[in-house]
């Protein structure tokens, strides 16, 4: 028979320091991975997507060719929750996870989406979408429900039709 410990854990032991002001966030982010001239190498995306689904609540992730160069990159949404002060600090967690070099030709832009601003999260998951007609377009989700998608390319085609602008979804 197994012996339970008698010793309890004391509240006090666990509590947060005087003054310390850890506290966890949910931040949504925009995540863009290029590789200058090429397209993004097939381990480099496999890296690039057990990173984001090892840290992420939430996540939409296409795989699609640049516009203007027709290279594969990856186009991103993620929702992390994580310690404030880590907010501005995901880039640098990800090339450094990733083994990203600075002379490897590889781009990854992170840009937080701001409450308030322009674009949401729902919108950009609808922009993630844009090319899935596509025969090179792949979708990768966590956490997202088919209806979330939907709904993600209904919001990203509204606002495109207000800005005047053609349809990005193909």
């Amino acid at each position: 028979m197994a012996q339970q410990s008698s010793k309890k854990t004391n509240k006090k032991q666990i509590a947060p320091l005087p003054g310390d002001k850890f506290h966890l966030v949910n931040t949504e982010y925009s995540i863009t991975l290029t590789k200058s001239g090429k397209d993004v190498d097939t381990y480099f995306m496999k890296r690039f997507l057990y990173t984001m689904w090892r840290i992420s609540d939430a996540l939409v992730v296409g795989i699609e060719r640049g516009k203007n160069d027709g290279h594969l990159h990856l186009q991103t949404i993620a929702r992390i929750r994580h310690p404030s002060e880590l907010v501005r600090k995901l880039g640098s967690f990800i090339r450094n996870r990733m083994q990203l070099v600075n002379n490897s030709g590889y781009k990854l832009r992170v840009k937080v989406i701001e409450n308030g601003s322009q674009q949401t999260f729902t919108q950009s998951g609808g922009y993630v979408q844009k090319d899935r007609n596509c025969p090179w377009f792949q979708l990768f989700t966590l956490n997202m429900a088919k209806t979330d998608l939907l709904l993600m390319q209904e919001e990203y085609q509204r606002v495109a039709n207000h800005m005047g602008q053609e349809s990005m979804l193909k």
